[in-house]
């Protein structure tokens, strides 16, 4: 190959080593690149914002021209959507009660959820409220007195008012035998003297 048919290659000769990488024919204007992207870029915020402002318009005069049995039907489905965010909710929150629960070593009651307003710990978006559960398992989880109650006499007298029985614990609420177990009084049940 000659040297003549490829003209943007100088030829090689004393003092010359070829094409110069920095000096080329194809030059880039960095600046003229980024300010470019940035004019798309604001433009394109431009025309996100004119977007939403369309949107809001469209939708309020959509509202506007709805006849009251479509308003009403739009009523329904917001109110339906709620009052099933709010089952589910329960559910999750009934749920997310039972793991925390076991997590701390808590054994919740069998009906929970009639003693608690679950429906309190969801959050707006229908999710359970972990901070107003960590309360609820703290409320029911036990002293940390090493497990046992302190001993305070000799035989069933000991503790406050008497011994209980099995048959007691049958009509008792789940809190009541709590505190009787605190206060001792299940002692001879548990086979503790």
């Amino acid at each position: 190959m000659s040297d003549d048919k490829n003209p943007t290659i100088p030829p090689t000769g004393e003092g010359n080593t070829g094409p110069d990488p920095q000096k080329s024919t194809d030059t880039v204007d960095v600046a003229a690149l980024l300010a470019e992207r940035d004019k798309w870029k604001a433009m394109s915020k431009k025309h996100e914002k004119d977007y939403e402002t369309a949107s809001k318009k469209l939708s309020e005069f959509e509202q506007a021209a709805m006849s009251e049995s479509e308003k009403a039907i739009e009523k329904a489905k917001a109110e339906a959507r709620t009052q099933t965010l709010s089952e589910v909710g329960s559910r999750l929150v009934e749920a997310e009660l039972k793991v925390q629960a076991a997590k701390a070593g808590v054994s919740l009651p069998d009906d929970i959820a009639e003693v608690l307003n679950l429906s309190k710990l969801v959050d707006e978006n229908g999710h359970p409220n972990a901070t107003a559960i960590a309360k609820v398992i703290g409320s029911f989880a036990p002293a940390d007195d090493g497990g046992f109650p302190p001993v305070g006499g000799i035989g069933p007298q000991h503790g406050k008012g008497g011994q209980l029985s099995q048959k007691d614990l049958q009509s008792m609420h789940w809190k009541d035998i709590a505190q009787a177990k605190r206060d001792g009084r299940l002692n001879n049940l548990l086979g503790i003297e």
